[in-house]
């Protein structure tokens, strides 16, 4: 029983071995000789015979999609590459942009510090350069600047450029200083007509320019000349803050319905840089006087 030898079952499906090691013999030498054709070098060469043509036909193909892989693999090594070197330029010239920017910056600030600098000091007063870090139109006509106490500023203390009167030092802190323009609604100077005997108090107005009101004579002489355009105005020296004959404007409209308007000399929009009375000999005798009694 146990050493009957076991029956063929007609019946049951016979089966086939597909994996042979003639078959893996065959598949390991064409993959030879695929491997070898495709890593082949690549050379030019013309069949000449039918033989030479069947022969290389394998060869050139396979050579043929080796190039084109070869090339493909190239050109995606070489747009990962420019990828990169593009990302690193645009991170470079961003770098390059601020650095410009702060450069700029910095140049205008040198710029402006050499135009207060050179502006021109025709009156013996002692005077500080300034330069203008913002401007606040929004309810009063302000500038502000680059000074304050720890310069020795205080308030009521003239401004002008080279153009002109610009205004006065309005609130002063340790650095920075805001400062009235003269076409502030608030603000009120005396002032004369050059080569006229009348004087006035020349205000701002809210539409950002200048009236000269409550004009009076000063004295008569043979002929009385209202103001004409074109003529300057010029600081009387009234009020203890702007010494007599600094220019504030000159006359637009003599016969307006609102007054005579003025035009400001200084464009408190493109003023860049100024110049402070620290100290002025007008200044101080008339606080030395007051101080006296």
């Amino acid at each position: 029983m146990f050493f009957q030898k076991e029956t063929k079952n007609p019946y049951r499906p016979k089966k086939t071995n597909w994996i042979s090691p003639r078959l893996i013999a065959t598949a390991l030498i064409v993959a030879s000789l695929g491997l070898i054709l495709f890593y082949a070098p690549i050379q030019n060469r013309t069949a000449t015979t039918p033989f030479q043509k069947v022969v290389m036909a394998p060869v050139t193909f396979l050579q043929t999609i080796r190039s084109f892989g070869a090339n493909s693999y190239q050109r995606l090594a070489a747009n990962f590459a420019s990828r990169e070197e593009v990302e690193r330029l645009r991170a470079e010239v961003k770098d390059l942009n601020q650095e410009n920017t702060q450069l700029r910056f910095k140049l205008q600030r040198h710029e402006a510090y050499i135009s207060a600098l050179r502006l021109p000091r025709e009156v013996e007063y002692q005077t500080l350069a300034a330069i203008v870090v913002f401007r606040d139109f929004r309810l009063t006509h302000d500038i502000i600047v680059n000074r304050g106490t720890a310069d020795g500023l205080t308030v009521n203390m003239p401004v002008w450029t080279d153009e002109g009167l610009v205004g006065r030092t309005r609130r002063v802190s340790q650095n920075y200083s805001k400062v009235q323009i003269l076409t502030d609604p608030g603000s009120a100077i005396g002032v004369y007509v050059e080569n006229t005997p009348y004087e006035g108090i020349l205000r701002g107005s809210e539409d950002g320019g200048l009236v000269l009101e409550d004009l009076h004579l000063t004295g008569i002489g043979d002929e009385i000349k209202p103001p004409l355009p074109g003529q300057e105005v010029r600081t009387s020296g009234t009020g203890m803050v702007f010494p007599r004959g600094l220019l504030a404007g000159r006359i637009a409209y003599a016969t307006s319905s609102q007054g005579v308007l003025v035009e400001p000399v200084v464009n408190a929009n493109s003023v860049q840089s100024v110049l402070i009375f620290t100290n002025t000999g007008y200044r101080e005798e008339i606080l030395s006087l007051l101080l006296g009694e």
